[in-house]
């Protein structure tokens, strides 16, 4: 499943806080993901050389792409756990976007929305062990494995990266659908 920094925070990725706070939060995670990736392009000039597993621009956007993947898969638990019933009989795909614009709708979803944003912000995700597999220096693109610890259970991951043609670092990551 292949992922582009910019397609990462695009109107997939829109979510509802319901207090400022958390909003500006998640907006200084955003920037810094971003300024992240731009300076890591910057003094690497996302030239010829190929980005590495360990590059700090990398680990964050897969960090930000477990973090995305993590807290879809725990809304229909938490729908279940808020309001004591199946996701499957809301009329509604069960995903954190569908909630939010649910939401306006029926003022329960509000509680479960908030009860993924709390349970999301008590995560904690790192990735350890990141191993470099091999590099295809012709392309520029590198294939890592690493271990991704989402609240201390440990999760294999494979992953590449590799400058686009518009020198920006691409990220194909497998392995969350286990989250």
């Amino acid at each position: 499943m292949g992922y582009h920094p910019q397609a990462l925070f695009s109107g997939n990725f829109k979510l509802n806080y319901h207090n400022k706070k958390k909003e500006q939060n998640m907006k200084s995670i955003i920037i810094s993901i971003v300024i992240a990736i731009t300076f890591s392009c910057f003094i690497t000039g996302c030239r010829p050389s190929t980005p590495m597993g360990n590059d700090p621009a990398v680990k964050s956007i897969v960090i930000a792409l477990a973090m995305q993947e993590y807290r879809a898969s725990i809304v229909p638990g938490m729908y279940r756990k808020v309001t004591g019933t199946y996701f499957r009989y809301l009329r509604v795909r069960a995903t954190y976007q569908s909630l939010t614009e649910a939401s306006r709708r029926d003022g329960r979803l509000k509680k479960v929305l908030k009860a993924i944003d709390e349970n999301v912000a008590k995560t904690k995700i790192s990735l350890t062990n990141i191993r470099t597999d091999y590099i295809e220096e012709d392309i520029g693109k590198s294939y890592s494995s690493a271990d991704l610890i989402v609240n201390k259970r440990k999760y294999p991951v494979k992953y590449t990266a590799q400058c686009n043609s518009e020198g920006k670092v691409y990220i194909e990551v497998e392995g969350l659908n286990q989250l």
